[in-house]
């Protein structure tokens, strides 16, 4: 339970069925992740989430929305985002080892 709420993967669930509802005009009935032991032999086991771990995630994603919505009201954006461009956006950038990932699978393509 503490990985997920630390991880904050019950408001990324939440967000994906917003994403899936929006889509499809139906929302997710049933909320699951998969996690792997970080040790041999790196055991797996599914977990589904009740509704009270996605009520609290679409409070989280609603509260972030919020936060967003705000800052380009404004301009202004929590933390330290204001330092990073006049536009208070940060980008981002892809690490090198990526870049020529994605260089040399595109050539491939």
């Amino acid at each position: 339970a503490r990985r997920t709420e630390d991880g904050g993967y019950h408001a990324q669930l939440a967000m994906i069925g917003e994403g899936i509802r929006s889509v499809t005009g139906d929302a997710p009935t049933h909320y699951g992740l998969v996690y792997a032991g970080l040790k041999e032999p790196h055991h797996v086991f599914p977990v589904e989430l009740d509704e009270t771990w996605i009520e609290d995630g679409k409070n989280i994603m609603r509260r972030g929305i919020d936060r967003i919505a705000k800052g380009f009201e404004t301009g202004e954006w929590p933390g330290r985002a204001h330092t990073a461009s006049p536009s208070g956006i940060v980008v981002l950038k892809a690490p090198a080892h990526m870049a020529a990932r994605v260089k040399k699978e595109s050539a491939n393509a």
